[in-house]
């Protein structure tokens, strides 16, 4: 049985591919503490509902209407969304000032502060 031994250019060209972080990684990280108090705060979406929106210091929390209270994950892209994926709320800018996109489950919603 013949041992080879990989040149060194192999060698490095692994640790290259094995240290380079994927494409998008830094998007996938969690929100921060101010994007999370960004999108805190009560919304009173166009079809007459009302999505309010707490941060508690540590996690942030959905409720539409009188429904539950419902966890949700953020990105550090801004992106917050339900564990169950009903809800997404997305912070940007508008002409006027900023805004909150609000997604219902395929279903376009703009909701302003």
């Amino acid at each position: 049985m013949r041992l080879t031994i990989p040149s060194a250019a192999a060698i490095v060209a692994l640790v290259a591919i094995v240290a380079t972080p994927l494409a998008g990684a830094a998007e996938m990280g969690p929100a921060s503490t101010q994007q999370m108090a960004e999108v805190a705060g009560d919304y009173e979406l166009s079809d007459g509902r009302r999505l309010e929106i707490n941060f508690d210091g540590f996690k942030v929390y959905a409720r539409l209407d009188k429904g539950p209270r419902e966890r949700m994950r953020g990105t550090s892209n801004g992106e917050f969304s339900t564990l169950d994926g009903k809800i997404l709320v997305r912070r940007k800018e508008a002409s006027e000032g900023p805004a909150v996109e609000v997604r219902l489950r395929n279903q376009p919603e703009l909701a302003l502060r």
